[in-house]
C-alpha cells in the first residue's frame, strides 16, 4: 500500500509539473486501474433537495453563513478515511478528482458512507483535504459529487471547497441539489475585504452519468463570462467561455483567464477546444473591464469525442 501511495503522489508532481511548463507537448489519455466500491458499502441514501438553498438568492452576498451550513453538512455525511482511490485522466476543468487546485499535494482522502441517487444514476461524496508545499498550515477542502458506473469512479464535479489564505484571502465554493436533481454551483472569492461572487452556474446528471451544464430556457445565451446556444436545456454547437483557468500560471501573465472557443453536442464536448489568453483592461479597483476583452495568443488545445477527452497540446 505505501507503494501505491508513493507513485500516487509521484503521478500528482509530474502532472503539477508538466501543466506549470509551457513547452510544446501533448497528454493523452492511458489506461489506469480502477478502485471498485460495492453498493453495499453505502449504509444509507440522501434525499434531495441538498446544500445551501440560499445560493441561489441573486442577493446571496457572504459566506458565512453558507460555511456554517457545510461544516455542519460535512458531519452528517460521516465521512471516512479511504486508503487509495482511482486516479482519472484529467479533463476539461478543475472538476477532476485529485486535480484541483495544481499547486497543492492531496494529503487526505475521505469517502461519505451516503449515497445519491439522480436520474437514476448512482452518485457518492469524496471530500479531499489538500496541504499547500510552502504553508502546511493552509489548508483546503473539497467535495467532489461522483458518478459510479459498474461500481468504479466515472466522472466528478467539484461542488465545495473552502480555503483560506493570508491577509483575509478566501476561496470557496457552494452547492445546492434542488428536488429534480438540479445542480446549482457558485464561487465566493475574497481578497483585502472585497467580495467576488460568481453566477449560478448549474449542471444535470445524464443516464450515463455525465455532468452536463443546465440552462432554464433554450435559445441564445450570453453573460460576461460564456455565449452559445441552448437546446433541451443545455449547450449545443459552438461555445465561448472567459473564465479564470487554472492550467496558466498568472506569473507568466497578468492573470490567469482564457478566452475558449468550444463545440458541444448534446452538452458533451466534441471536437477541437481551443484555448487563448483572454486579454483584458483593468479598472482602479482591479475589476476587469469587460468592453475590452478579446481573443490572444493560442495557449493549448484539447481534442474530445463523445464527451471523452483524447488529447491536451500546450502550444504556447
Amino acid at each position: 500500500m505505501n507503494k501505491i501511495f508513493s507513485l500516487f503522489l509521484i503521478f500528482i508532481f509530474f502532472s503539477c509539473f508538466q501543466k506549470n511548463n509551457f513547452s510544446e507537448k501533448k497528454e493523452t489519455r492511458s489506461s489506469i486501474n480502477k478502485k471498485e466500491y460495492s453498493l453495499n458499502q453505502f449504509t444509507d441514501s440522501l434525499n434531495l433537495p441538498l446544500g445551501y438553498e440560499r445560493i441561489t438568492d441573486k442577493q446571496f452576498n457572504s459566506d458565512i453563513s453558507a460555511i456554517k451550513y457545510f461544516n455542519n453538512l460535512i458531519d452528517i455525511l460521516n465521512f471516512y478515511t479511504k486508503d487509495s482511490l482511482i486516479i482519472k485522466s484529467q479533463g476539461y476543468s478543475e472538476n477532476e478528482l485529485f486535480y484541483y487546485p495544481i499547486k497543492h499535494n492531496l494529503i487526505k482522502t475521505h469517502l461519505s458512507d451516503k449515497i445519491i441517487r439522480i436520474n437514476k444514476v448512482d452518485l457518492i461524496l469524496i471530500s479531499t483535504k489538500n496541504k499547500t508545499n510552502l504553508n502546511p498550515n493552509r489548508n483546503q477542502e473539497n467535495i467532489f459529487l461522483v458518478s459510479l458506473k459498474e461500481n468504479s469512479i466515472h466522472e466528478s464535479l467539484r461542488i465545495y471547497s473552502n480555503f483560506v489564505g493570508e491577509f483575509g484571502f478566501k476561496d470557496s465554493r457552494f452547492f445546492y441539489i434542488d428536488k429534480d436533481g438540479i445542480i446549482n454551483i457558485r464561487d465566493y472569492s475574497q481578497e483585502e475585504g472585497k467580495p467576488q461572487i460568481s453566477n449560478i452556474m448549474k449542471y444535470q446528471v445524464t443516464p450515463q452519468g455525465k455532468f452536463i451544464r443546465y440552462y432554464d430556457k433554450d435559445g441564445s445565451f450570453k453573460n460576461e463570462e460564456e455565449q452559445g446556444i441552448v437546446k433541451n436545456h443545455t449547450r449545443e454547437g459552438k461555445w465561448v467561455e472567459m473564465k479564470p483557468n487554472y492550467f496558466i500560471d498568472s506569473k507568466n501573465y497578468q492573470d490567469n483567464y482564457t478566452y475558449l472557443e468550444a463545440q458541444c453536442k448534446d452538452g458533451l464536448p466534441i471536437g477541437e477546444w481551443r484555448f487563448y489568453k483572454l486579454e483584458q483592461d483593468y479598472n482602479d479597483n482591479g475589476e476587469p473591464i469587460f468592453s475590452t476583452r478579446k481573443k490572444g495568443e493560442l495557449l493549448y488545445t484539447e481534442t474530445y469525442k463523445d464527451g471523452e477527452l483524447l488529447e491536451r497540446k500546450f502550444v504556447k
